[in-house]
């Protein structure tokens, strides 16, 4: 895993929250190509270990291995959408509480911060220009 994937990881823990994380699934592909199974099972557990801790220290990431076949596919969507039906209740990500409950201006969320982190910058520079329209908390964000 590079710095560059460890990094996009970390804007993605801080978009979800600790909240939405627990419903976070990690699909690990290419497995067709490692020969041995002790080797499979030692690196699919290296994957989960360094994807979680880049999580903010989340451990109950769910691995899913897919074996480059449409069945292993769909098998993976199916598990997805059964982990959903029993999880009924609303998660309100970290990104949707800083923009709508604390009504923070979008560089000024943790993701942004992350993100200009990663960038090796303080600020976003130019990645956001100007503030951003404000907004009613009756009137929809689109």
């Amino acid at each position: 895993m590079t710095r560059a994937h460890q990094g996009n990881i970390k804007v993605f823990s801080k978009l979800c929250g600790t909240a939405a994380l627990s419903r976070v699934y990690l699909a690990m592909t290419r497995w067709s190509m490692c020969k041995h199974e002790a080797t499979a099972v030692m690196r699919k557990q290296e994957l989960h270990r360094k994807f979680c801790d880049n999580l903010d220290g989340a451990r109950d990431v769910t691995s899913i291995i897919l074996d480059d076949t449409s069945s292993s596919a769909r098998d993976a969507v199916v598990r997805i959408l059964h982990g959903a039906d029993e999880q009924r209740e609303k998660v309100v990500m970290a990104i949707q509480h800083e923009l709508v409950d604390l009504r923070k201006p979008l560089e000024e969320t943790s993701a942004a911060k992350q993100l200009a982190r990663n960038w090796g910058r303080t600020g976003l520079g130019g990645f956001l220009v100007g503030p951003l329209p404000s907004h009613s908390p009756q009137q929809p964000i689109y």
